[in-house]
């Protein structure tokens, strides 16, 4: 299934869907222009595991952020706070592994579905699909 989505700024293309990984994974390729951040989120049933391809991004985990260069890599377990940006002046790409991913793709699709910015329907979304946004801790990280 290799069919791409765009979700606040980043693209998605969905290379192995948990359907058919059995249940065990989603796997994605993920697009960051320069500029473009997800906000700090929680995913209570998916851990993740980011390799950087190309370019760098800033991995925030539980408060602390590291850059990834090209090879790198961070993996998290469910429950844990975290975000990816791109602050370089040049396109990042990192393939993105979700275990076990279920309801990964549907959670995205609907994000990517809302055509204006509504944070009523982006929380709805969230909360059917178990992701948590944390209040902003104002500092501006990563």
């Amino acid at each position: 299934m290799q069919r791409d989505i765009h979700v606040l700024g980043t693209s998605i293309r969905f290379l192995a869907t948990p359907e058919e990984t059995n249940g065990l994974s989603c796997i994605m390729l993920v697009s960051y222009p320069p500029g473009a951040a997800d906000p700090v989120h929680i995913n209570h049933r998916d851990g993740e595991l980011w390799l950087v391809l190309d370019g760098a991004l800033a991995v925030e985990v539980d408060g602390v952020t590291r850059t990834l260069g090209v090879g790198e890599s961070i993996q998290f377990a469910a429950g844990a706070a975290h975000r990816v940006a791109n602050h370089g002046e040049t396109p990042a790409m990192a393939l993105s592994i979700a275990t076990p991913g279920v309801g990964v793709p549907d959670w995205l699709n609907e994000l990517a579905a809302l055509e204006v910015p509504d944070p009523a329907a982006f929380a709805d979304i969230n909360a059917r699909y178990r992701v948590s946004v944390p209040e902003p801790s104002g500092d501006g990280a990563p």
